[in-house]
């Protein structure tokens, strides 16, 4: 498994409740697994 990475980066998107427009984080970070409570 030569140069592929077990974890991915972030991809994480959200809506602005004033305007309405969609914004994306500017750098993402690496993890297998992500949990939001």
């Amino acid at each position: 498994m030569t140069g592929k990475k077990m974890s991915k980066k972030t991809d994480l998107r959200y809506t602005c409740s004033v305007c309405g427009k969609t914004h994306m984080q500017s750098k993402g970070f690496r993890a297998k697994k992500i949990e939001f409570v």
